[in-house]
């Protein structure tokens, strides 16, 4: 499974989860990090938590006892525009990795995600 693939099954999942979350009744519309686990074009398992350190100490776990394809963060984070966006860090088990950026916009509790979009970032001077 490459990296596109991928994120064409954990892209609707996410979305639906940050709709979730802006929809909460105590106040609260972040939505928490969660991990993914891929593998035979379906979702393996999901970890969700409310602090990003507790979903990543999951990540090794989900890496090693279930063997996914691919194992994907998504988190909810703000864009250097200010706007507000999704961030997904992928990896897959033949050792690519991805990082992907989808922007959205928040009306109330209405949801308007745009196209996610492979991000680009030099790392090093």
């Amino acid at each position: 499974m490459n990296l596109a693939q991928a994120m064409a099954l954990i892209v609707p999942p996410v979305n639906d989860l940050k709709r979730s979350a802006a929809t909460r009744s105590d106040g609260e519309h972040t939505m928490f990090p969660t991990l993914v686990a891929l593998r035979d074009d379906r979702v393996l398992a999901v970890v969700m938590t409310p602090r990003l350190a507790i979903t990543l100490s999951a990540a090794h776990t989900l890496a090693v006892g279930l063997a996914p394809d691919v194992l994907a963060l998504a988190a909810q984070v703000n864009l250097e525009d200010g706007s507000q966006g999704i961030a997904y860090t992928s990896m897959t088990r033949d050792k690519q990795a991805g990082f992907t950026v989808q922007g959205y916009t928040q009306e109330g509790q209405d949801i308007t995600f745009g196209t996610p979009k492979r991000a680009s970032r030099r790392i090093g001077p």
